[in-house]
Formats: C-alpha cells, structure tokens, sequence
C-alpha cells in the first residue's frame, strides 16, 4: 500500500512539471501560428486545416475558419476569419510583410506580435486546434 501511495505520489508531482518530464509522444502543432496582444489577447492560426482560436481578454473564445484571401508576392497576407463554420466574419487580419505581427480592427486597436514558441508549448497550444476538430461545424470544411 505504501508502494503504490508514493507511485501515486511522484506520478501527480511530475504531471506538475513543465516540458515533459516522462518523454513527450510526437509534437504536433509545428506549423501553427500564435500571435498574442498584450498579456492576455491571443490568436492562434491552426495549420494545415485552416481554423483559427481567437481569446480576447474578458470574452468568450472565437473559433472557425480562417481563409488567406489576399496574398500579395511581396507579403503582408490578408486573412478573412469567420466563426464557426459560416459567413459571420469575426475578423480580417492584416498581416506585416515580414509576417511578425498583424492587426484585425474588429478585434479594437493594437498590434498582435508573432510568439514563437518552443516545441512543448507549441504542442500544447495546438491543443486548442485539436479540440476545434469535434465541434459539429468543422466537418463542413469551411464557411456555408
């Protein structure tokens, strides 16, 4: 019993840990971008499938569909948002040449910047792409 107590023990104090203290199983999320406003505004693109996860501080989260609809040869890409799966825009992104930062006046004034994260935290904010894939809209494949 004593055994299995501090099993049970060590196994809740690495869980604590970051990064991933037991190995980590394959990252994913590598093509994501996230872009972050301040401490708590942030956007995730989710690559490849083209959804996105909108978190602005004191409001509920935004999810759908985000799709490149002006992507000039010397950069500064302009991307349309739309929540949920249909033709509501939540936002239209305009991005810098560099692709470093971007605003989307829906979202009220301020740059979001680029974040480039390490591979363990890039895997767990691509959680939140995953999670999208079970919403009942994501299997329409884009706005109807």
């Amino acid at each position: 019993m004593r055994t299995l107590l501090a099993l049970a023990s060590v196994s809740i104090s690495l869980l604590a840990l970051p990064g991933c203290p037991l190995g980590c199983s394959a990252y994913s999320g590598g093509s994501d971008q996230v872009f972050q406003r301040g401490s708590n505004d942030v956007i995730i693109f989710c690559e490849p499938d083209g959804t996105f996860v909108e978190r602005l501080d004191g409001q509920a989260e935004v999810a759908g569909f985000a799709e490149v609809t002006s992507a000039p040869a010397q950069g500064g890409d302009t991307i349309t948002a739309t929540v949920n799966g249909t033709t509501t825009v939540a936002f239209t992104w305009t991005e810098d040449t560099a692709g470093d930062s971007g605003a989307a006046p829906e979202l009220g004034s301020g740059t979001f910047t680029r974040v480039n994260l390490d591979q363990v935290d890039l895997d767990h904010a691509n959680t939140l792409c995953v999670q999208l894939e079970s919403q009942p809209w994501y299997a329409q494949g884009g706005p109807q």
